[in-house]
């Protein structure tokens, strides 16, 4: 059977996807860790609930800024009044490596080759929570998918998820391709639950990358 022709979506649609990742990423980083409820009073103290433009401590009483401190690492780049474009993330970095794994392997890669790529240019300072622990794991000299495995109490957690992105947007239209790609992408780092969601992710946006999709029936896709 040929394989499905792929749609190839114009590159605005593209960019729009980049942006909008940037865009999100940097609007949650001061409040990351910090509880819906916090979220709310910070945001209402400022006059921005429901949330229409960047967060800022300008305005924000001391009390309620002492009771709900923002991220210590992201407070310094990442609120109205200092932000200076998009500062290094890994949310943002696994989308540049899962590229640089597509362009080294195409997207008949395998998890020996993330791992691969991983110890070749991801520091790994830059790794958190299950990545960490499977990055911990190559060292030991323990190979995927055991590395998602081994010790590993993170592993059904969301970085399979945050590193679905670019699957689903090199396979606009189609979400089984997108799926798989993610599936052996996540089985670095993850099982169960983190391997699901990384797969459901990467479905749902290559349903939205063909542009033929409202945002109901690209949910349902996934």
């Amino acid at each position: 059977v040929a394989p499905r022709p792929r749609a190839v979506p114009a590159v605005e649609r593209f960019e729009a996807a980049w942006l909008g990742r940037a865009a999100g990423c940097l609007l949650g980083k001061p409040v990351e860790k910090i509880a819906l409820q916090g979220i709310r009073e910070l945001a209402r103290a400022t006059g921005n609930w429901p949330l229409s433009t960047w967060f800022t401590a300008r305005g924000v009483p001391e009390d309620l800024a002492a009771a709900h401190p923002w991220n210590r690492r992201s407070a310094a780049t990442c609120l109205a009044e200092n932000i200076d474009g998009m500062p290094e993330d890994d949310d943002l970095d696994h989308p540049l490596l899962g590229l640089l794994l597509l362009r080294r392997h195409g997207r008949g890669f395998t998890t020996a080759d993330l791992a691969r790529l991983w110890l070749d240019e991801l520091p790994a300072g830059r790794t958190f929570t299950a990545e960490r622990v499977a990055y911990r794991n190559l060292l030991l000299g323990i190979e995927p998918p055991r590395t998602a495995r081994h010790r590993n109490p993170f592993r059904e957690w969301i970085g399979g998820l945050i590193r679905a992105d670019v699957h689903g947007w090199t396979n606009p239209g189609d979400p089984g391709a997108a799926a798989e790609q993610a599936y052996r992408d996540a089985a670095l780092t993850h099982t169960g639950n983190g391997v699901y969601a990384a797969m459901f992710a990467a479905a749902l946006i290559a349903a939205a990358a063909s542009g033929a999709h409202d945002v109901h029936a690209c949910l349902a896709t996934g």
